[in-house]
């Protein structure tokens, strides 16, 4: 899909909800961060990936997101260890950071700051900081449909959100709403955090150390997993 057929997909999607009557809420934008970054040592599931063709480019990726994406902190304090974009990368799959990834980010400040990305294709995961938000999942789609659209990126993935401890059953809604709203609009959907998630929407057990980020183990699981979906047969290409 090109970038303009993907903004004006975008935009008939958001006429139509506008149509029936759904405006953008102007709630609070998070500026500060958060942290709780932990680490431990469980086993993660391994898989194995094709050898890599030496005379390829490799696909390159950038991501607009919050801590669960961004590789460090809003005063540069590294933290590539937790974000899954550091075991996502290879030599098949190229990380370019001219997207936008920031702690704490909710989606208006992401929509504030993301400019027009220089990539095959863009990864949304987002909506984490908004799970208890009170804007309706449905307004916060449109959100997630003007990050895709002023992009201009010509392949959009939106990716689930990690787990929750501390609001699960919004995690789980979030994520509902996040699939049939890239499936209406032909993105593909991934969500590379399933094998560390119980059936309620919290984290299985040692994988967070706070209840929101993940831990190495469980940042490198969902690397591997969104790894294989953006090269996948099932990645939708443009």
């Amino acid at each position: 899909m090109s970038a303009r057929r993907t903004v004006a997909a975008a935009s008939a999607v958001l006429a139509i909800v506008v149509a029936a009557g759904v405006g953008i809420a102007l709630w609070p934008v998070s500026t500060t961060a958060t942290g709780g970054l932990a680490t431990n040592q469980v086993p993660a599931p391994t898989q194995t990936a094709p050898p890599a063709d030496p005379t390829a480019e490799p696909l390159t990726f950038a991501v607009v997101g919050d801590s669960i994406s961004a590789r460090t902190d809003r005063a540069g304090v590294d933290q590539s260890a937790t974000s899954w974009t550091t075991y996502a990368a290879d030599d098949e799959l190229e990380y370019v950071e001219n997207g936008w990834a920031q702690n704490g980010a909710r989606l208006l400040e992401m929509q504030a700051n993301l400019s027009t990305v220089d990539a095959d294709v863009l990864v949304i995961l987002a909506g984490t900081n908004d799970l208890t938000s009170t804007v309706p999942p449905a307004d916060r789609l449109l959100v997630v449909g003007q990050l895709a659209a002023q992009s201009g990126a010509s392949r959009i993935v939106v990716a689930a959100v990690p787990p929750s401890d501390g609001a699960p059953a919004q995690s789980v809604e979030w994520n509902s709403a996040l699939a049939g709203y890239a499936s209406a609009m032909g993105w593909q959907f991934v969500d590379p955090w399933s094998t560390v998630r119980e059936d309620d929407g919290s984290y299985i057990s040692g994988y967070s150390g706070d209840g929101i980020h993940p831990t190495t183990v469980a940042a490198r699981n969902a690397g591997t997993e969104m790894r294989a979906a953006l090269l996948g047969p099932d990645g939708i290409e443009a």
